[in-house]
Formats: structure tokens, C-alpha cells, sequence
């Protein structure tokens, strides 16, 4: 075994969707049984995965180096190409050394998709100089500037694109990024890239462009692709395929017989790996201050308000009521959350104003009379006994969780007022992604395998749906039926392993249908 482990740091899991075939979970445990110390995450054009991977590696004593493989074109990434005009994009792979350049990522990461999205999300060199602090960057895949240049045979445009990514970066943040994974023409990047390090002095590191975890994962990813290009696996040559088997998570000792062990492109792995510390604050909260339109504090408007709620409710406030609100105000002012109430309250009393039918209030928060007081809820607590500590607790402090239904037809209008109140930049609605499940994995899978339609509904119908939802692995297992349908062809066993292995990957990204986040601050500060 080499001395030194080798550091995978240009790596795709299943959020470089329909491109990426193994999740961020393999990839950490991958890491670890290889005892690899850190790992990167670099997924196309975006950053979905990084806090996922950032909490798993950490759980499982895995340094997280953040990152992304972004999209880069020249000339201005936010003015759209003209009708019929081509852009050329190239890959460049961008690392986040510490707190300051995941920061930089994320605002990177967000204008690509905001203001240079053209196809695919697209930053500039312009853009590149002002967020770069606190980033190293390796010079791409094969599609990087200074690869496609050496490949068209122009050491010159080569060299100058290298030099031009140094000083936007720094000479010590720049690494030109070898590969040699079965891809065609990397041995011709690979001397390429020798001859330029040795004239600019630009230093060397390999990679090994994960997209699976196992050899053999190249059939998933394959799938992957043909569900993305709406193309069968069986069309080759005619259709869009990765030339290479070999992009799986190899181990140092197979880095090691590839790039020698002592070779500068093989230690400049664990270099970079030891640059690379981000440190993120994932326990602090970030509510926005609520403008209170009197000269009141937060705290004193808060319990005004609530005196005039308890009066409107009660009419006479008993002893049993007085105690519980005082109780309950001392816990949201103490873990002060006292904003959270106040802007929760403003939504739905502006809701009401606009005729926006808002639903009486549902969950944990039904619990609280100070929910109640402020017309979020309208269930009396205490006259059916409901628990307080339920909601929040003093001992247990966590945002407490206020469930509230807008109308469906009109809920745009209350997001638009909250992006006014709040402003436009710390205010967004969030993302989801759509997984392949048991019964989508054997449609996908029979569909990329241009299996009859009718027979392959037939066979997904076998699959319950329950609450539970049950695993394609899982129902072949409890349905005899079901095993034995797969196994009475070549064609359908196909179907089964194709179906098993795509089966829990992100298949799309959309738009979470309620969740909204706004904070104190631009989102971009903290997140992508």
C-alpha cells in the first residue's frame, strides 16, 4: 500500500442528475473502507449535494472538501448567445479551501443559474476573478480550456488559458488535472499537460472523474444517461455514450500503479486535501429582525398584541389563562424566537386582509395559546387539553415548527409579500428532487431498454404501493410471482438488473411545492 493515500477530488454522485450514478451516503462509506482521510465532492454546475455530504462525512471522520465541476465560457456568461450562435463551455473544477470559498461557491454557483444560465448554468472568468478568494482550482476534465487546447494541438492557446486561470487564482491555486481512466486521448492530455507544467511551473495532480462507486457502475450510469437523452441502451453506435469503464472510485494502491505513488500528480492529491478546511455553522440561526411599526421592542409589541388576542378569545382572562400565556411567553422570549412569532403572525394577517383563505392551524403548534392569541391557530389549547412543551421547549430548544395552509390559487402573493418585506435576496422558495422509485426504476429501465410498454406496466403494477414504500430488491424478494416474471427471459432479467440499479437515484429538481426560507441576510451567504 503507498505510503500516502490517494484523495479523490473530482467526484459526481447522483446529483449530476441522470449523469452521476452512485449517492453522496457510497461514497463516504467508500471512503472510509478505503481509508481515504478526505474526500471531494464536485457534482456538474452545482452544489445540491454539499451540506448533505459535508454532515456524512463528518459523521463518519471524513474531511469534506467542497466543491464543483462548473461550466465556464468566454467572453460576458450573462448576455445570451445570438440565434444560432454556439457557446463553447468548458469544465473547470473548483475547490473550496475554507470558509471564505465555499462562500465564494456559493455565489458562483448561484449567478451560473441566475444570471448565466444558457442550456446549462454557465459562470465567466469575470465572475470567476470576483469570487475567487479561498478557491484552488484543477484545470478540468478533458472538456477544460487548457485540455481541449492541447488536443487540438495549440501548446500556445494551452499555455496562455493556464497562465490566465493563475492569475485570476494565484499560481499556488492552480493544479492542471491529468487523468487516465480508459477515455480516449487522455494520454495525449496527459504529456500535453506535462510539457506545460514544466514551462509555466503550473504544478500537476491526478484524478480519476468519479461518477459510480464499483466497477461495473457504468451500466447504471449508462441507463442514467439514455433516461436523460430519451435514447435506448441497445442503439450503440448511433447514440451519446462515456467511453470508459473505469469511472469508479479506485483505491490508492490502483491510483498508485496508474500514477506512481511518489509522482507530483499522485501527492499533490493529499496537498490540496490538507489546504482544504471548511468549517460550516449548521446549529446557528439566521431570522430575519421583524420591523415593529411602533416604537415598541419586539418583545413588548409581541405581548401587546397577545393581551388583545387573550381579550378577544376570552373576554374575561381567568387565572388558568393569565398563567398559561405568562409561561409560555417566558420560553419564546428566553429562546428568542419572539421575531419568528411576529413574522409568522404578519403573513397570515396579511393573508387575511387579501381574502387568502389560510386553514385554522394543524400540528404541534395547535398547543400554544400565544398561537392562538395571534389568530395563527384557532383551536383553543386549553379547552382540549393540548400540550404547550409539545411546540417548544425550554429544555429542548429548536425552531419551533408553525404548519400553515395557504390557498393553493394564491400563495404566490404571499411569498411576493414576503419577498417585499424582507427583501428580494433573502427570501426563495426551496428545491426538491424526484427520486427514482421501485415502480418509475422498471418503467425507466424497460424504456431505455426498448422493452414493449404493456408488458413493462404489467410488471410495474406487481409492485405495492403502500405507505411504505417498498424497494424493487425488497418486493422481488415477498412476490414470488414477481421473481419468477423476471426470470423467464434474457431480455427481462436485463430489465430486473437495469431496474435494481437505477432504482433511488435523483431522476429531476423542481420546486419544493411550500417550503420558503428567508433570513437576515442575502441567501447567498450562506447557501446556493
Amino acid at each position: 500500500m503507498p505510503t500516502k493515500p490517494f484523495i479523490h477530488l473530482h467526484v459526481h454522485s447522483h446529483y449530476s442528475l441522470l449523469d452521476g450514478a452512485v449517492t453522496v451516503g457510497d461514497l463516504v462509506d467508500e471512503a472510509v473502507q478505503q481509508e481515504m482521510p478526505s474526500l471531494a465532492l464536485t457534482d456538474h454546475g452545482v452544489l445540491y449535494g454539499a451540506i448533505e455530504f459535508y454532515t456524512k462525512a463528518h459523521h463518519k471522520g471524513v474531511n469534506p472538501i467542497l466543491g464543483c465541476e462548473a461550466y465556464i465560457v468566454r467572453g460576458d456568461a450573462t448576455t445570451k448567445p445570438a440565434p444560432g450562435e454556439k457557446r463553447k463551455r468548458h469544465h473547470i473544477t473548483l475547490l473550496a479551501k475554507n470558509n471564505t470559498g465555499w462562500k465564494n461557491l456559493c455565489h458562483l454557483s448561484s449567478q451560473s443559474w441566475i444570471k448565466g444560465f444558457n442550456r446549462k448554468p454557465c459562470i465567466d472568468k469575470n465572475m470567476l476573478a470576483q469570487h475567487s478568494e479561498g478557491l484552488i482550482a484543477l484545470s478540468g476534465c478533458m472538456s477544460g480550456e487548457v485540455a481541449q487546447a492541447i488536443l487540438a494541438k495549440d501548446e500556445e492557446a494551452a499555455i496562455r488559458a493556464a497562465n490566465e486561470y493563475a492569475s485570476i487564482l494565484g499560481q499556488e491555486n492552480l493544479y492542471l488535472e491529468v487523468m487516465s481512466n480508459g477515455v480516449s486521448g487522455q494520454k495525449v492530455i496527459q504529456d500535453g499537460m506535462n510539457a506545460i507544467a514544466q514551462k509555466t511551473g503550473l504544478p500537476l495532480v491526478a484524478t480519476n472523474d468519479i461518477h459510480y462507486r464499483c466497477p461495473g457502475g457504468h451500466i447504471t450510469q449508462d441507463a442514467l444517461i439514455c433516461i436523460g437523452t430519451g435514447q435506448r441502451m441497445h442503439d450503440e453506435p448511433r447514440r451519446y455514450k462515456i467511453d470508459s469503464e473505469e469511472l469508479y472510485f479506485r483505491s490508492s494502491e490502483e491510483m498508485a500503479a496508474i500514477f506512481d505513488a511518489e509522482s507530483q500528480e499522485y501527492r499533490s492529491t493529499t496537498e490540496i486535501a490538507d489546504r482544504c478546511k471548511v468549517t460550516l455553522d449548521l446549529d446557528s440561526v439566521h431570522l430575519p429582525s421583524f420591523d415593529v411599526p411602533t416604537d415598541e421592542t419586539p418583545e413588548k409589541y409581541l405581548h401587546r398584541l397577545c393581551e388583545e388576542g387573550l381579550a378577544s378569545h376570552y373576554g374575561e382572562i381567568t387565572p388558568e389563562v393569565r398563567d398559561r400565556f405568562e409561561k409560555e411567553f417566558q420560553v419564546i422570549t428566553s429562546t428568542g424566537v419572539t421575531s419568528y412569532f411576529l413574522i409568522v403572525w404578519d403573513l397570515i394577517r396579511h393573508a387575511r386582509e387579501l381574502n387568502i383563505p389560510v386553514g385554522p392551524g394543524r400540528g404541534s403548534a395547535a398547543g400554544s395559546i400565544v398561537s392562538y392569541a395571534l389568530n395563527i391557530t384557532r383551536l383553543d389549547p386549553l379547552k382540549y387539553g393540548l400540550l404547550f412543551e409539545r411546540f417548544l421547549n425550554a429544555d429542548r430548544i429548536s425552531m419551533p415548527d408553525i404548519d400553515i395552509d395557504f390557498c393553493r390559487d394564491r400563495r404566490e402573493e404571499i411569498i411576493a409579500y414576503a419577498r417585499e418585506r424582507y427583501g428580494n435576496e433573502n427570501v426563495c422558495q426551496i428545491i426538491t428532487f424526484g427520486t427514482i422509485a421501485a415502480r418509475a426504476a422498471i418503467r425507466d429501465a424497460g424504456r431505455v431498454l426498448d422493452i414493449p410498454l404493456a408488458e413493462v406496466d404489467k410488471i410495474a403494477k406487481q409492485v405495492p404501493e403502500t405507505q411504505y414504500k417498498m424497494t424493487l430488491a425488497e418486493s422481488i424478494e415477498q412476490d414470488p410471482t414477481l421473481a419468477e416474471t423476471f426470470k423467464q427471459s434474457k431480455e427481462l432479467k436485463e430489465l430486473q438488473e437495469v431496474g435494481l440499479k437505477i432504482e433511488g437515484m435523483a431522476r429531476n429538481a423542481s420546486t419544493h411545492a411550500a417550503g420558503v426560507v428567508i433570513t437576515d441576510e442575502p441567501l447567498v451567504n450562506f447557501v446556493p
